[in-house]
């Protein structure tokens, strides 16, 4: 019998043996097989690329042939023969190359029959390109000569040479196609002894496959068996709510994990990288343990980190599979009991706490006692052994009526939860009061097992509330003789009292609102309520004990009265924290209003005063500076050294500033009569134009030189003449051009007229448009108060007396009209004026209104001449923005022998100084101007001064009071000097300051 089994496994195991062998003869000749037909692919795909290759170039000739063609076509439609003669060339030349390379692929590459029937073809097209040539330049000749119709001729012949290309070509290409197609027959017939071998190696692979199945089915079977075992188990472990893994103790790898593990792990894992982040020492160990203990099992809890890296606590359970004999394998089952841990944690945290806080006690469900903390041992008296398994009724002190106890007793039985104030009984018969909160506690049938009383105790609570009831009556009492209001707030509760009188105070009666805090914020003004709220915490945070506030509080016919809020914290925690505050409220309404009437008195005569102190600055500064101008060159005048030219520009400056000074004399008469009612005008025939004309030829000097556009438009026909005063017409104009101009450094000014006869009386608006620095709506409500302007700054940067627009619209309204004006910062303002057009007898009506303008020149600037006199070789910075002051006061020093460079604000002196500094060429003296736009001459002096300069700086200022020589003195000016200057003293005290310095 065993020789039987023996020679069974022998005919078994040969069987196995060829089955292996004629599986390797089948897999060699399939890897001949595929080799081969690899091979023959690469072949095959190599030659259709060369090929492919020879079709692109042969198919390239037909494309750059037609380009060759394409100048002379061209020629026709654009006429530049230079340059189609040029694309000819260029496009001949590359045709000619690409037909060598493809004579040369010919040559090279194919055999003597194919390269001689394909180079037929070549040669052909070379003859007839050198024709086509030909033709070509005789085109571009003829052309150029500009015979079109001989040229056409040629162009002709061109075409019908490019026609026979064409043809030639696509027998070409026929014939490359017909010799390819007689090379991939070739490959056919190999392809053809490649697909009979795939029939018998199909033959091979198939008996490959049924021995394979044999032998295949008599080994499923077994693994069937143990897999349908394997699946049972795994479903059972699969369904396992903790993670289940088995490893082989042999080399610590995973070989089994049920389903909530698998699918994070790769095949074969370590026991360490699946039980991840279990601390490995302590695994190993207590795998240790288990093969040296008798024990099938080892349990342990283990704290892990996890993904957040929070700790989380685990219990493994570690079990022995196998025999006694031999541990091989070790099956692990981990669970997570974070949350029962932490649920054990605090209830214990939980019961101590409450033991720590409150009075405890469980009773069961007939009031019998079960458990005591020991404050409740101390508050009744009573030990811990006399109070279990007693009544709880023997702490009753008979203070409570019936009916509260029964609503107690109804509450708790019915499953409620009761919370009240008690009044108990102590063994020594004394009386204690609780907060006390009662539980009842039932089974999972709803069933009440036993009830849980929590108490805190406020007995001393009780009695101080006592006491402060009968003090508040007392309180109360003299609060009401004394008109105030008290309020008094428990932080912590909030629990609030406020008494009538407060109420009363605001015009409420008692219950009409809530007594709390809530109230007392809801009536405070909004404005109010940020302040007292910070005085109030400062309070409660212990910064100060006591606080007052004036705040406004709505009354209820919704007034708002002044009230004094005074308050002080009377009770804090251990922690220093107030817990109540008591305060009362004063009714100060009477007192504010006082002190209002006293403030608005005192601003109005703030007001008055500075307003008196700036138009006095201000009008200081605009009559000196032209009279600074007027009596210098006044002086250079009668200096015999200059010439007549000189002489003119002076008499011209002298002019020009004398009518400014007249300007703002005449501003000031003319508001004094107009404010008076004295102001008297005239109705005498007007035309708008000449005075439109007289307007803008005053302005448009100030306009050129700021590079200002100054333009007029006609939005409608005019009339010729019209009843008016053209005088005060003009000075309204003037006014409001002028100051568009002023206040506008780029864009333009434009001056719009119109005439309208909708209205009862027809008016003429003149519109002054402007692109300058525009105007706030705060800006706009003042600008027609006297001496009023948009801000000082701009008063000096600008200059002006501020009596312009008030003048011009007063002037406007005795016109019988007005001044409007709309404006937005910085995109501009638009005034405009309207006044009445009442035609003067005779007058037409001019549909196409013309506008001559006549501009004025600017006159040169003066020579300087130098002599030695006393500041030779002195160098001086005149800081002046004024450019008759520059021009006197520089001729002055130069004519004394100064070197002078002019600065036209604070600014460029600053840097002057710095950029002589660092050339090593210091100033010796600075004049400086205190009225200047961009940085005045206080700011630079003071720069300066910070910076460390020690220059000798006079201030020169057309301010002449007192108090301007101590500011100038005080910024850091050396010296002071008024405007109109004295050459002679100007000269000897810069003369005095330089040889000081």
């Amino acid at each position: 019998m065993d020789q039987a089994k023996g020679g069974r496994r022998l005919r078994w195991y040969h069987l196995y043996f060829l089955l292996a062998v004629f599986d390797l003869l089948t897999v060699g000749v399939s890897l001949y097989l595929n080799h081969r037909s690899l091979a023959v692919y690469v072949d095959s795909v190599e030659l259709n690329q060369v090929w492919a290759d020879r079709l692109n170039h042969f198919a390239n000739l037909a494309n750059l042939a037609e380009e060759v063609n394409a100048p002379g076509n061209e020629v026709f439609a654009s006429g530049d023969f230079v340059k189609n003669s040029a694309d000819f060339e260029r496009a001949q030349q590359v045709f000619t190359k690409e037909l060598a390379h493809c004579r040369g692929v010919i040559q090279r590459k194919m055999d003597a029959e194919t390269s001689v029937q394909l180079g037929a073809h070549i040669d052909f097209l070379d003859v007839q390109m050198q024709e086509q040539a030909r033709e070509a330049r005789l085109v571009f000749a003829e052309f150029a000569k500009g015979d079109r119709e001989a040229a056409g001729r040629h162009m002709a012949a061109m075409d019908r040479i490019s026609h026979r290309m064409s043809d030639r070509l696509l027998e070409l290409t026929a014939d490359i196609h017909r010799i390819q197609a007689e090379n991939f027959s070739e490959q056919k017939v190999e392809a053809q002894i490649m697909r009979d071998l795939e029939i018998l190696i199909l033959g091979m692979i198939c008996l490959m496959v049924l021995g394979v199945a044999y032998y295949g089915q008599k080994i499923s079977r077994n693994v069937r068996r143990q897999q349908d075992a394997l699946l049972e188990i795994r479903s059972a472990l699969d369904a396992y709510p903790d993670q289940v893994l088995l490893f082989d103790l042999r080399d610590d790898r995973v070989r089994y994990v049920n389903h909530g593990l698998a699918e994070t792990l790769s095949p074969d894992a370590s026991i360490f990288t699946a039980l991840s982040p279990v601390p490995e020492d302590e695994l190993r160990d207590r795998i240790d343990d288990l093969r040296d203990s008798d024990q099938s099992h080892v349990i342990y809890r283990t704290e892990v980190p996890d993904l957040s890296g929070d700790s989380r606590t685990v219990e493994i359970r570690l079990h022995q599979v196998g025999d006694d004999t031999r541990l091989d394998s070790c099956l692990a089952m981990v669970r997570d009991i974070t949350a029962l841990t932490e649920s054990e944690r605090a209830l214990a945290l939980h019961k101590l706490a409450i033991d720590e806080h409150a009075i405890v006690a469980i009773t069961d469900r007939d009031g019998l006692f079960e458990h005591v903390n020991d404050k409740f041992c101390a508050i009744s008296k009573y030990s811990r052994d006399e109070l279990i398994g007693e009544d709880h009724r023997i702490l009753h002190s008979g203070h409570h009526e019936e009916e509260f106890l029964r609503d107690l007793y109804d509450c708790i039985y019915a499953g409620g939860v009761w919370t009240g104030e008690i009044k108990s009984r102590a063994k020594d018969g004394s009386f204690f009061w609780a907060d006390t909160t009662l539980v009842p506690c039932l089974r999972e049938n709803g069933e009440l097992q036993s009830f849980i009383a929590l108490r805190h105790d406020i007995t001393d609570l009780k009695s101080a509330q006592e006491a402060i009831r009968s003090s508040e009556a007392r309180l109360s009492m003299a609060l009401a003789a004394a008109q105030e209001g008290l309020w008094d707030w428990g932080i912590e509760s909030g629990e609030s009292y406020i008494s009538d009188h407060w109420f009363g105070m605001l015009g409420y009666e008692p219950d009409e609102l809530p007594a709390a805090m809530q109230t007392f914020e809801n009536l405070v003004h909004p404005a109010d309520l940020a302040a007292v709220r910070k005085a109030i915490q400062a309070a409660i945070e212990g910064k100060t004990d006591r606080f007052e506030c004036e705040i406004r509080m709505r009354t209820k016919s919704g007034a708002w009265k002044w009230v004094l809020d005074i308050g002080e914290v009377i009770e804090r925690s251990e922690d220093g924290r107030g817990t109540r505050i008591v305060g009362v409220h004063i009714d100060i309404d009477g007192t504010k209003q006082v002190q209002r009437e006293l403030e608005e008195a005192r601003q109005r005569a703030e007001t008055a005063s500075q307003a008196k102190s700036e138009f006095l600055a201000n009008m200081s500064h605009e009559i000196r500076t032209p009279m600074t101008a007027i009596l210098g060159f006044a002086d250079l005048i009668c200096d015999e050294s200059s010439d007549a030219e000189m002489r003119r520009e002076y008499v011209e400056t002298m002019r020009r500033n004398g009518e400014h000074l007249m300007a703002i004399i005449n501003d000031i008469l003319d508001l004094s009569r107009i404010e008076a009612g004295k102001m008297a005008l005239e109705g005498i025939k007007t035309s708008v134009f000449d005075v439109l004309d007289e307007a803008i030829g005053i302005t448009r000097i100030a306009a050129q030189e700021k590079q200002l556009p100054l333009r007029v438009e006609y939005a409608t026909p005019l009339p010729e003449l019209i009843l008016s005063d053209p005088v005060r017409l003009r000075q309204i104009l003037v006014n409001l051009i002028s100051n568009s101009v002023k206040f506008t450094q780029a864009g333009g000014v434009t001056v719009s007229v119109a005439y309208e006869s909708t209205n009862a009386v027809p008016m003429i608006r003149f519109t002054v448009c402007d692109t300058g620095i525009g105007m706030t709506r705060d800006q706009i409500d003042g600008l027609f108060e006297a001496f009023g302007q948009v801000d000082t700054s701009l008063a000096r940067k600008q200059g002006g007396t501020g009596l312009g627009l008030k003048i011009s619209r007063k002037l406007a309204f005795l016109l019988g009209g007005e001044v409007e004006v709309q404006s937005q910062p910085g995109l501009g303002t638009t005034f405009t004026v309207s006044i009445k057009a009442i035609d003067a007898e005779g007058s037409r009506m001019l549909h196409r209104p013309e506008l001559a303008v006549q501009d004025r020149g600017q006159a040169a600037p003066a020579k300087v001449t130098h002599s030695r006199l006393p500041l030779e070789a002195c160098r001086i910075l005149l800081a002046e923005d004024g450019r008759d002051n520059q021009l006197l006061i520089s001729h002055v020093l130069r004519k004394a022998g100064a070197e002078v460079k002019i600065a036209g604000n604070g600014q460029v002196a600053v840097d002057a100084v710095e950029a002589a500094e660092s050339a090593g060429q210091p100033f010796d003296l600075i004049l400086m101007d205190m009225q200047m736009p961009e940085m005045d001459g206080y700011a630079a002096t003071e720069y300066l001064r910070e910076a460390g300069s020690r220059l000798p700086i006079v201030a020169l200022t057309a301010h002449a009071m007192t108090e301007d020589r101590e500011r100038c003195l005080a910024s850091g000016c050396s010296e002071y000097a008024t405007k109109p200057i004295d050459k002679l003293s100007l000269v000897e005290l810069c003369r005095r300051m330089s040889d000081w310095a």
